[in-house]
């Protein structure tokens, strides 16, 4: 299993139960950084 694959379902679960969606992300030299936005009520 692979560990970072682990942490990005787990960031992934909790941005979502904050209410908070995907909205892209910007590629940079160590990696991509994920950018949410809140989500409508």
């Amino acid at each position: 299993m692979e560990p970072t694959g682990v942490a990005m379902a787990i960031i992934g679960d909790t941005a979502l139960s904050l209410d908070l969606w995907p909205d892209g992300f910007t590629q940079g030299v160590g990696g991509r950084t994920y950018h949410f936005k809140g989500g409508d009520s």
